[in-house]
C-alpha cells in the first residue's frame, strides 16, 4: 500500500552567489526538512543544493537525503531553492523545491 510521507521546510538558508555578481565561490542553499509520517514522529533532515560545505569527519551535506518512514523507505530530494538570488530579489521570499521518491 501507499504510505504517507509529510515534509514541512523548516529553515532556508540563502548564501548561493547572486547572478549579477562575481564570486569567488559558487555558494549553496541549505533547506531543513522536517519529515513525518502517520506513525513516524518528526525526523529533520538536512539538503543542500549548491557549493555544499563539508561538516565534520568530512560529511557532505547533499541534495538527496534517504529516510524510513513508518518502515518504507524513501528519498528526499532538494531539487530547486527559488528565486536564484540576484541583487535585486534579495527580499523575495525563498521557497525549497522538493522530490520524494519511494524506494
Amino acid at each position: 500500500g501507499q504510505g504517507q510521507i509529510n515534509l514541512q521546510v523548516n529553515d532556508i538558508a540563502e548564501s548561493r552567489c547572486p547572478s549579477d555578481v562575481v564570486c569567488v565561490r559558487f555558494g549553496e542553499a541549505r533547506v531543513k526538512v522536517g519529515v513525518s509520517g502517520i506513525d513516524e514522529i518528526l525526523k529533520t533532515v538536512d539538503l543542500c543544493i549548491g557549493d555544499c560545505p563539508q561538516l565534520n569527519k568530512g560529511v557532505i551535506i547533499a541534495d538527496t537525503v534517504a529516510v524510513e518512514i513508518d518502515g518504507k523507505d524513501y528519498a528526499v530530494i532538494l531539487k530547486d531553492v527559488v528565486p536564484f538570488p540576484s541583487t535585486t530579489n534579495q527580499n523575495l521570499p525563498k521557497e525549497a523545491i522538493l522530490e520524494v521518491i519511494s524506494q
